[in-house]
């Protein structure tokens, strides 16, 4: 019985346990993953990478946490959920970027004309430069006329919407669901957050258990050697037997091994539930920080391109436009030499092939202010690069997903026919 004892109270099953994680005071938000303990050293040591993290782009900082160390390769279920998670994240990348590249293009054609126009010479040029005069004037009076009827919504913002009239409907609807859409990812993450928090009290007072029994083990096996050496020389002393204090003594010491033996046990299995829970609990804050990041630059692009601060605001501006294009379409009727003007300008950008010569009858101002075109031209650049930065981020999420189903494709040979099978079914290329 003292052997075994002492055996136990020698272990230090904690140190082997399977699963670990960061400490306390590691904030990042993907960092403090449950993994292996072989694998904390080496994370540990590279606190100069983290420490470094607020100079980088927010795009590199929110990448999701690599996944392919915490799964099951063994079990069918595991292995077929895990890859399609990992297909599911590389399908909506793939649809971000499809949607961004649209975008993209449609912002860089806006770009090449700004340049076509920008760069053209002689009479064509000056016919161009003369006619944008001319509609300016006709503008103006068209303002004036305008703020007479009290109009509620500026010429910048009508020009900026004016290009979208077809789709505004459609554009004030996504703002305010990606609006909506945001205060619900906030919550959950709140949620999620709680969560967490919950998961890291319970094994702090796991550890803290753990620690007691340790204790408990010291106290009850001093206990019984001051009681056997007291026996000990008690029977030595007066020659009486000790044989019942012996086995009482025993006894207590049998008593207190199977306590600590399931109290061990417990802790143990609340250790692999608490690493199970958070687990799972990483996996859902890595989908929801993904969602927040493409809704929030959603927003902020949606946002940036109207000029507003919100879809309310945006309805408003909409409305109002609707209420100035008509006055407009009353006064144009009645104008129809700003008609010819503007006609003969769209037959001039077409002659030095703009893409789009519409857009430009709402900006003719630019035509003729270099200040205003290169505004225009700042504006477009950074829309463009915001779109990149998704784009870009998005191509990271594709490369991230397939480089974990490569790691687990590569951990073992008998799965991975199985592996390339759920990949086709998705119609996904596998890799070489």
């Amino acid at each position: 019985m003292f052997q075994r004892i002492r055996n136990f109270f020698k272990r230090n099953d904690y140190d082997e346990f399977e699963y670990d994680y960061y400490e306390e005071g590691d904030d990042e938000f993907f960092s403090d993953r449950i993994r292996p303990k072989e694998s904390l050293s080496a994370n540990t040591a590279n606190t100069d990478m983290y420490e470094d993290l607020d100079l980088k782009s927010y795009t590199d900082m929110d990448l999701p946490t690599p996944r392919s160390g915490n799964v099951s390769i063994g079990d069918v279920a595991s292995r077929k959920k895990y890859v399609e998670e990992s297909i599911n994240q590389i399908i909506s990348a793939k649809k971000q970027i499809q949607e961004a590249t649209l975008e993209y293009e449609s912002v860089t054609n806006y770009i090449t004309d700004i340049d076509k126009i920008e760069r053209a010479e002689g009479d064509l040029g000056k016919k161009v430069t003369e006619l944008a005069k001319k509609i300016v004037k006709l503008n103006d009076e068209k303002n004036n006329f305008k703020s007479k009827d009290g109009y509620g919504i500026t010429q910048v913002m009508y020009s900026l919407i004016e290009p979208y009239e077809e789709v505004m409907p459609d554009e004030i609807r996504k703002l305010e669901a990606y609006e909506n859409e945001a205060i619900v990812l906030r919550d959950d993450m709140t949620k999620l957050e709680g969560e967490r928090g919950n998961l890291r009290y319970e094994r702090k007072n796991l550890k803290t258990n753990q620690s007691f029994i340790k204790m408990l083990i010291m106290v009850v096996l001093v206990v019984v050697i001051l009681l056997w050496i007291m026996l000990v020389t008690m029977s030595n002393t007066t020659g009486k037997d000790m044989t019942i204090p012996f086995a009482l003594t025993g006894i207590l010491a049998g008593v207190c091994a199977v306590y600590v033996t399931i109290e061990n046990r417990k802790i143990h299995h609340g250790y692999r539930m608490n690493s199970m829970k958070m687990n799972r609990l990483i996996t859902l804050i890595n989908s929801v920080k993904i969602k927040m990041f493409n809704n929030n630059n959603t927003v902020e692009y949606l946002r940036n391109k109207y000029g507003v601060n919100n879809h309310m605001e945006l309805r408003y501006q909409w409305e109002q436009y609707m209420i100035a294009k008509e006055n407009r379409r009353r006064f144009i009727e009645n104008c129809e030499m700003l008609d010819l003007y503007e006609k003969d300008l769209l037959k001039q950008l077409r002659n030095i092939d703009v893409l789009d010569t519409n857009v430009w009858l709402s900006q003719t101002e630019a035509i003729i202010d270099t200040n205003k075109m290169e505004k225009i031209k700042y504006r477009l650049t950074v829309r463009r690069s915001r779109l990149m930065n998704k784009i870009d981020y998005n191509n990271k999420l594709v490369e991230l997903a397939m480089s974990d189903i490569k790691k687990l494709y590569d951990r073992d040979k008998r799965y991975k026919k199985e592996i390339l099978e759920v990949l086709q079914s998705y119609d996904i290329e596998p890799f070489s």
